[in-house]
């Protein structure tokens, strides 16, 4: 593992990821940064499916971060029980919009450091609103990604947090979105959790499967 780690050359897959992917498309079908926002704090621990087969229902009643403040959390959670710890999620998302009014003058903030400050948003929800909001850096670690990233030793790290940090520290800033999203749709095609295609996937070539 440790051969292939110091053997890989990060730059080349980088750059033929985002040849091979060049222009993904968000997994959340959103029409605005509030649905955005909403929809990523939704999709934890669930799929990116199930949430884009409810949130048209809940944006039909919600459909700002002001009416979302104004809802009753045991009305959002009829919405929103589908997706699993529905009542978590309602309250985060319910003070999350409270918070962006109060705090941020109804405006999602645009550094990491505010962002993990609002209810429901963790490094992962964070980057997602940095990189397709705001156009900035970001690193995106979710299940598919770091899936990939560990099973071709393209970081030596474990948690979510070294992953990103560690890729961040290695990988250009203006490509660091694109390759989160195109890794992530590769995971999703190729590099499954189960039955993975690997006589299909390109990383073979770069780096070889270690786990």
């Amino acid at each position: 593992m440790f051969y292939n780690f110091f053997m890989i050359n990060l730059d080349l897959i980088v750059d033929e990821t985002l040849f091979r992917y060049p222009d993904v498309k968000p997994f959340l079908n959103y029409k605005n940064n509030y649905e955005l926002l909403i929809m990523v704090i939704l999709s934890a621990r669930t799929t990116d499916n199930l949430v884009n087969k409810i949130s048209p229902y809940l944006f039909e009643r919600y459909e700002n971060f002001e009416s979302l403040s104004r809802a009753n959390v045991r009305d959002v959670e009829k919405l929103i029980y589908k997706t699993g710890f529905y009542s978590r999620k309602a309250k985060n998302i319910v003070n999350c919009s409270i918070d962006i009014l109060e705090k941020f003058n109804g405006v999602i903030p645009n550094n990491i450091f505010d962002l993990i400050k609002l209810p429901g948003v963790g490094r992962k929800t964070a980057n997602v609103i940095l990189g397709s909001v705001y156009n900035k850096p970001a690193i995106i670690v979710d299940t598919h990604f770091s899936r990939v990233i560990t099973r071709h030793a393209l970081s030596l790290e474990s948690s979510p947090i070294k992953i990103e940090l560690d890729l961040k520290r290695r990988i250009k800033p203006c490509k660091q979105y694109r390759f989160s999203m195109a890794i992530n749709k590769h995971a999703r095609e190729i590099c499954t959790s189960r039955n993975a295609n690997c006589d299909n996937c390109f990383l073979e070539k770069f780096a070889p499967r270690v786990c």
